[in-house]
């Protein structure tokens, strides 16, 4: 893949890490106890305690597609992005386009998918 298209998905990926990362933050600080928690009723505590745990399941899910970005990066640094993990054929730009962190070529995930044969 050339560089220009490379450097193209590079700065796709830093920009979503960089809103993983805002985002990540914005829900730690929402997630601190709060001085006022202390004082409500049990119901109040028992939904700013759901929602806590909501919040907490969101923020697993980010730093999982968090970890995903980075490793993909990683591939930008070592020259092995955009090459599927499988077959070792370029992945396609439509695909890197929609999932620009994409470690295999469509037809491969589609094979680990069971979606073909």
């Amino acid at each position: 893949m050339e560089n220009v298209r490379v450097r193209h998905f590079q700065s796709l990926l830093q920009a979503r890490r960089q809103e993983l990362l805002s985002r990540l933050n914005h829900v730690k600080e929402e997630s601190r106890p709060n001085e006022h928690d202390y004082g409500r009723d049990e119901g109040d505590r028992a939904k700013s305690l759901e929602a806590k745990e909501l919040l907490s399941r969101l923020n697993g899910q980010e730093r999982l597609m968090l970890d995903t970005i980075e490793r993909a990066l990683r591939r930008v640094d070592d020259g092995t992005f955009g090459v599927c993990a499988r077959c070792q054929k370029e992945i396609g730009a439509t695909r890197l386009e929609a999932v620009p962190w994409a470690l295999r070529c469509i037809h491969c995930q589609q094979r680990i998918e069971g979606r073909i044969a």
